[in-house]
Order: structure tokens, then C-alpha cells, then sequence
């Protein structure tokens, strides 16, 4: 998906729409490719993302986080979930979820969180630097 072979992700990740992650990633490669199963597929995806938030299923904020961000265009959504995930686990994923979060919801407090976390741990990371529609 950050190569832009959304048709190639599509064929990796059909067989397994079954796992919300991969799920989410087949999404936005359909998405992507305006393929017509992207609105079912979308609308099922975010079904059992608001079921498992409903029932308090820890673990799930990424791909909500994701879901909110860019399939549904709601930064000030994204960017709760995006914060709380990242105060869990901080992958480099979570981090670059987080900028584009802030970004989008133009929240200045939370870019200088992550940035003075960085700071605070000398962390080079091209990847958080540089502006990306997708993860």
C-alpha cells in the first residue's frame, strides 16, 4: 500500500479479509482502486470495528484510528484513538498514525508530544518526517 500496489495488496489480502487489520488494508487498496466491493467492504469493516468497541474489546484503536482516518475522512475521530495507541505501543507505525492524525485534526499539542518523545529519544525516523496519504 505505501508502494501504491494496491492491486498486488488486493491479491495478498483477499484470503484473508477475515482479520480486522489485514481486513482494513484490503479496504484501502479497494478503495484505491475504486474497485465496486470497496463500499461493501468498507461497511462491513467498520460494523465489526464499532462491535468490538461497543463490547470494550481492548486492542483495536489502530485500526480504528486507520478506519476513521482515511476511509472515513474524521480526523477528530482518528486522532483520540491514534493517541491512546500510541500510549500502548509505539511501532513505528503507531507513530506515523499519530502525525498524520495531528496533522489532519491540526493539533498542535499532540504533534509536540510526539516530537518532544522523539527529541527525548533521539529517534530518526524519515518515514515520520515525510507527509504520506497512507500508512
Amino acid at each position: 500500500l505505501t508502494q501504491d500496489r494496491n492491486a498486488e495488496a488486493r491479491e495478498l489480502l483477499n484470503a484473508h479479509a477475515g482479520i480486522d487489520a489485514l481486513a482494513l488494508r484490503l479496504v484501502l487498496a479497494l478503495n484505491r482502486l475504486g474497485a465496486p466491493e470497496a463500499g461493501p467492504a468498507r461497511r462491513a469493516l467498520a460494523e465489526r470495528l464499532a462491535a468490538k468497541a461497543a463490547r470494550g474489546e481492548p486492542g483495536h484503536e489502530r485500526e480504528q484510528a486507520w478506519y476513521a482516518l482515511y476511509l472515513a475522512d474524521d480526523a477528530a475521530t482518528a486522532l483520540p484513538l491514534a493517541q491512546a495507541n500510541w500510549r500502548r505501543q509505539r511501532e513505528p507505525v503507531d507513530n506515523r498514525l499519530l502525525l498524520a492524525a495531528a496533522r489532519a485534526a491540526g493539533d498542535g499539542a499532540a504533534l509536540a508530544e510526539l516530537e518532544a518523545w522523539r527529541e527525548s529519544l533521539r529517534l530518526e525516523d524519515a518515514a515520520l518526517d515525510a507527509t504520506r496519504r497512507y500508512p
